[in-house]
């Protein structure tokens, strides 16, 4: 597990606190989700993709709230994240 950590740069990754995930992404506990990139502004935010999870042919999120799924293509992804926060790591974990 610790190669998976450092492969991102992070030294003891935690699940997110609410508070901090609702000033960071604007979305609570539960619902994280890649289209909160929308919501990045100053905040210190790295959007990293599972290289695996991005050779499927359409992926499935929630729309900032866990009571809906939404489906995107890996490539429509990307090009979302750009418009949003620019380009995401697409890294191997």
């Amino acid at each position: 597990m610790f190669n998976e950590f450092h492969k991102i740069g992070a030294q003891s990754p935690s699940f997110g606190k609410a508070d901090l995930l609702m000033a960071s992404l604007g979305v609570i506990p539960g619902s994280v989700t890649p289209f909160a990139a929308v919501n990045i502004k100053a905040h210190n935010v790295t959007v990293i993709l599972d290289e695996e999870m991005m050779e499927n042919r359409l992926l499935n999120f929630h729309p900032l709230v866990n009571t809906a799924t939404t489906t995107i293509s890996p490539r429509d992804l990307i090009r979302f994240l750009e418009h949003c926060h620019g380009t995401p790591s697409i890294i191997r974990l």
